[in-house]
């Protein structure tokens, strides 16, 4: 679920693979720049997920095309409805409203993973925001993954890919994999921004 300050995404696509309470989420953005043509260091979004990923990594550019292809996916109307999902084991955390755990660079991506706990959780995960140069989120939103101790995936792009990346409106496939009891894909970001098209398989 990504929220990129200056730029406006197009598409969200993701792959959702689950076996033996493990979760396999590849996801990949197609963005458009909203100002003067250059995504610059805007190219920053955050990703919340159930718990800990034990794992990242970036796939094929051409993996969503090659499942699209193998899949030969045909359109339904599917009513979305909302879970629980699981919990993301903040028995350990210190007593600061967010804890930063260790840092993670893969392919062009640089991923701070975040945890939040209690009822100042949510203004101090948006004053994190700040002081890192992500775009604020909604405070219901975040209330509800901090309740259900989500852990937030910072991720942003790595300088040094920035210059290509902003140019070619796509970024490789990333990969996070983390303990889960069920598939799930996060969207509650995403409800504010109007007409969005996601594709999952």
């Amino acid at each position: 679920e990504e929220e990129m300050a200056g730029v406006a995404q197009t598409t969200q696509e993701a792959i959702l693979l689950h076996h033996d309470g493990v979760q396999d989420l590849i996801m990949r953005v197609t963005y458009e720049t909203t100002t003067d043509g250059e995504a610059g260091s805007s190219l920053a979004w955050i990703v919340p997920v159930p718990s800990v990923p034990t794992d990242y990594g970036v796939g094929e550019s051409n993996l969503f095309d090659a499942v699209a292809d193998w899949a030969k996916v045909r359109r339904i109307a599917l009513e979305v409805t909302r879970s629980l999902g699981a919990s993301g084991g903040l028995k350990g955390l210190p007593r600061s409203a967010v804890v930063e755990l260790p840092k993670v660079s893969v392919g062009p991506f640089e991923i701070a993973p975040l945890q939040a706990r209690g009822p100042e959780g949510v203004s101090a995960l948006n004053a994190w925001m700040t002081r890192h140069g992500f775009a604020t989120l909604s405070p219901e939103g975040l209330r509800y993954y901090v309740t259900r101790g989500w852990t937030f995936l910072a991720i942003r792009i790595s300088p040094e890919s920035q210059t290509s990346m902003a140019t070619e409106g796509t970024l490789p496939p990333l990969r996070v994999t983390f303990p889960s009891d069920r598939a799930v894909y996060p969207l509650k970001f995403s409800t504010h921004m109007g007409q969005l098209t996601a594709k999952l398989w």
